[in-house]
């Protein structure tokens, strides 16, 4: 690789080889050691550094453990670092709460792999800490480790079943993961064993949604936001659980709570276009089209290009027999729709007013005036 990076231009690789084309073993053999050395150089700066971030050790008093509590309350990291250190290797890796302590100001002071290299040597003095192995998996997930985090986060449910935070830390990674349906169970043990805050339930509303139960995602939302607030986007998506007829049957309460949550977003967000636009969504569903109207009506104000309202508006004022609304709709709406499909029927609303249009005005037929009916 040095011989391309020195490669000039117009000059060709086989012309700048001086190296005899059959060298000999001995040859052969000196090249191998020269490119080993090569790499040991290379990585032995790296493996230097990395040892170099593990705190310095001193001495230890019997005043340095409460200095090391003292320094992790007041969130002073490579203080609490070093002295929680020093306490460890002075127990020779045997101290626990001296193990998870170091761990945790290690993964403060963004350095999880020295985190993993003090939690190893703890496990193997303490294999049956279900902590050890918890916070283990939490350095991988800093790493972006997250399947071999998933593994630490099982040992731990194993060595310690009662432990609610490794069984949310469980659900939390495997609704990353992806494997959604396994996270259920796990963030409902954590919730069963007292870890029956916000982030949790609104962790097992996500992982029901995926795995197909609009119902328990519906059941969770619900306990979420009785426990906090959630951010506009989160409300939105909370309340298009209403759309499912499944929820609606199980849950009379189902509109109450969407427009509830929808009307939260729009407080903590004035401007945001979908929450108008869900709003609409919802009131059309229930009959209100009227308001439905103003809500599309306004998302359009906030954001003129917002398809999905302008789609929903030129139908809404096709029912009507509103030609005049439906024209400057579907119009707006071309202008943005890609989708052929869609173009098509937006296309086919302005068809019959386009008839009707070139149509000769016929007179009003002769009826009779007892039936009211044409001759």
């Amino acid at each position: 690789m040095e011989t391309l990076r020195g490669c000039q231009p117009g000059t060709s690789i086989r012309s700048m080889s001086s190296v005899n084309p059959n060298p000999s073993r001995s040859e052969r053999l000196l090249h191998c050691g020269v490119l080993a050395l090569a790499l040991l150089a290379t990585a032995l700066p790296v493996a230097c550094k990395s040892r170099s971030r593990l705190p310095r050790t001193m001495p230890v008093t019997k005043e340095m453990r409460v200095q090391a509590q003292q320094a992790t309350e007041l969130s002073k990291w490579d203080v609490a670092a070093q002295r929680w250190y020093s306490i460890f290797v002075d127990s020779g890796g045997k101290d626990r709460e001296a193990c998870a302590e170091t761990a945790r100001a290690m993964m403060h002071l963004n350095d999880p792999e020295s985190a993993l290299r003090v939690l190893q040597q703890g496990v193997e003095s303490n294999p049956d800490a279900g902590d050890l192995y918890e916070l283990q998996g939490d350095a991988l997930v800093q790493q972006n480790f997250r399947r071999a985090a998933e593994r630490c986060y099982v040992k731990a449910t194993e060595l310690d079943p009662k432990r609610a935070s490794v069984w949310r830390a469980l659900g939390r990674v495997r609704v990353e993961l992806g494997y959604e349906g396994a996270a259920v169970n796990a963030l409902q043990k954590a919730i069963d064993l007292g870890r029956d805050d916000f982030a949790t339930w609104i962790l097992l509303a996500r992982a029901q949604v995926a795995s197909g139960n609009p119902c328990g995602a519906f059941q969770a939302y619900v306990q979420a936001f009785q426990r906090g607030d959630g951010d506009p986007e989160l409300y939105v998506d909370a309340s298009t659980l209403y759309l499912d007829e499944i929820v609606r049957r199980a849950h009379k309460d189902a509109a109450d709570c969407a427009q509830a949550w929808l009307e939260r977003a729009i407080e903590r967000h004035p401007d945001f276009t979908q929450a108008y636009f869900e709003l609409g969504v919802l009131k059309e569903e229930l009959g209100k089209k009227d308001e439905a109207v103003e809500h599309y009506r306004t998302a359009i104000s906030k954001d003129p290009t917002f398809l999905p309202a302008l789609r929903n508006l030129a139908l809404l004022y096709f029912e009507r027999k509103d030609p005049k609304n439906t024209r400057e709709m579907v119009q707006r709406a071309l202008k943005l729709e890609k989708d052929p499909e869609c173009r098509k029927a937006l296309e086919n609303l302005l068809e019959p007013m386009t008839q009707q249009d070139s149509l000769p005005q016929a007179p009003a037929p002769e009826t009779t005036a007892r039936e009211g009916q044409p001759l």
